[in-house]
């Protein structure tokens, strides 16, 4: 399916009364409202019934798009998009509103079509786009959060409830030429998964991840390029910096992410992915490795995030700063400093958790998420799995809870005994980053 926006021409009349007939035989409300205003058959007026010119009488200016299926040759949809907010907009409206013909929903139509709509007000000079479903259409709102959006509030309007919802689309405007080139006509779906703050937009053979630039970013691109050909980490497709943001086009990984509820209710499986993944970092060439985040490299980047306030304290363990635990994170790092562990240097993922992890058909097939990677001790990666597994397993993540899997489980499989000092020690280091 290759979707396009395009402008209503005098080329389109049969596609819009196929789409509009088949509106009106189900008789449903048609929507957005920019595409009913007039009567369709009337085609000249209703063509210039389309967009709002000149903004007056409580009208913004606004322009109406058809969403085209090029390889079916049909209209499967419109967008209607405003260039400003009134008051009234702000409120219930939004910059976007969109609707799917009867026929062509659940086919994940809306998410495209809402992400070709962003492209257009990237055009328009808009950094933020405001959108707004009724709180029982949850459809609507998960391609509105599949592009990104972040709910800010919901408001009553006459009786029924509405959710507001916020798309930051500034990166688009920033990207860099040779990833834009491949990023552009493409769907893709954003990726909600994960605690790392980049933006991650998934495509179907394809990965384009946008993140501070910095340290990790560099990381990151580093070891892709020292594993180039590596079936185990994504192929750098292009790359760029932007003002303060890295941008980095990856192929996809095989597979699916070892947190997928297929692999937590088959442990074995799911173990045995683990397990291969670990190997396969222990046997790299940890000299050949660019990258250093041995102790003494990451206590000095703990003590920065400690003293730059980056420490994010919505996200920690529950018992971490406590009565029984640390008063606040500059004393945990003192410990941290005064308790190094003898290390046992490996290459390390270095932050090992269940959705960095990629199995196929129950066998480890990559890892993604690699700005952390680097020469360190091996039980870094042992302690985040440990605790990835354990989290996993008990639903804290919004998942069910597997009261039979055992964590522990993983030294079994890996043959070795369990060091609790070190995975303490790491765990609480994870703490600061």
């Amino acid at each position: 399916m290759k979707l396009r926006l395009v402008k209503l021409t005098e080329d389109d009349k049969a596609r819009l009364a196929d789409m509009m007939g088949e509106w009106e035989a189900c008789g449903e409300k048609i929507v957005p409202a920019a595409i009913r205003k007039e009567n369709y058959r009337d085609f000249a007026r209703y063509q210039d019934s389309l967009e709002v010119r000149e903004a007056k009488d409580g009208l913004v200016t606004d322009s109406t798009f058809f969403c085209l299926d090029e390889e079916r040759d049909i209209f499967v949809g419109a967008v209607n998009i405003r260039h400003s907010l009134n008051d009234e907009l702000l409120l219930w409206g939004g910059h976007i509103g969109d609707g799917v013909r009867p026929s062509e929903r659940r086919k994940g139509i809306a998410t495209r079509m809402i992400a070709l709509a962003l492209l257009e007000c990237e055009k328009l000079g808009l950094d933020k786009v405001l959108m707004v479903c009724d709180k029982s259409n949850t459809g609507s709102a998960k391609s509105i959060q599949n592009n990104g959006g972040i709910l800010e509030n919901e408001v009553e309007v006459n009786g029924v409830i509405n959710q507001r919802f916020w798309i930051d689309i500034g990166w688009l405007r920033d990207m860099p030429p040779r990833v834009r080139e491949l990023f552009e006509g493409r769907p893709y779906r954003m990726d909600r998964m994960g605690m790392s703050g980049s933006r991650v937009l998934l495509f179907e053979d394809r990965v384009l991840k946008i993140q501070p630039a910095g340290e990790e970013a560099e990381n990151e691109y580093r070891i892709l390029k020292w594993q180039e050909g590596s079936q185990t980490v994504p192929a750098v497709l292009a790359r760029g910096e932007k003002g303060r943001l890295s941008y980095l086009m990856m192929s996809r990984m095989r597979g699916k992410v070892s947190c997928d509820e297929g692999y937590l209710k088959d442990p074995e499986a799911l173990l045995r992915i683990l397990t291969e993944g670990l190997r396969t970092l222990w046997s790299m060439d940890a000299a050949g490795c660019p990258c250093d985040n041995t102790l003494d490299r990451k206590l000095r980047r703990a003590k920065y995030n400690v003293e730059a306030g980056l420490v994010d304290m919505d996200n920690v363990e529950p018992e971490t700063f406590s009565e029984k635990g640390f008063r606040d994170p500059e004393e945990l790092w003192e410990w941290l400093n005064a308790n190094r562990p003898k290390e046992e240097v490996v290459v390390s993922h270095g932050d090992y958790c269940l959705p960095n992890i990629f199995g196929e058909e129950g066998r480890f097939s990559g890892f993604i998420d690699l700005g952390r990677m680097g020469k360190a001790d091996k039980w870094q990666d042992i302690a985040l799995c440990y605790r990835s597994l354990r989290d996993n397993y008990a639903g804290v993540y919004g998942g069910p809870v597997h009261e039979k899997a055992d964590p522990a489980l993983l030294f079994w499989h890996l043959g070795i005994e369990p060091d609790w000092e070190k995975i303490r020690y790491y765990i609480l280091l994870d703490e600061l980053f």
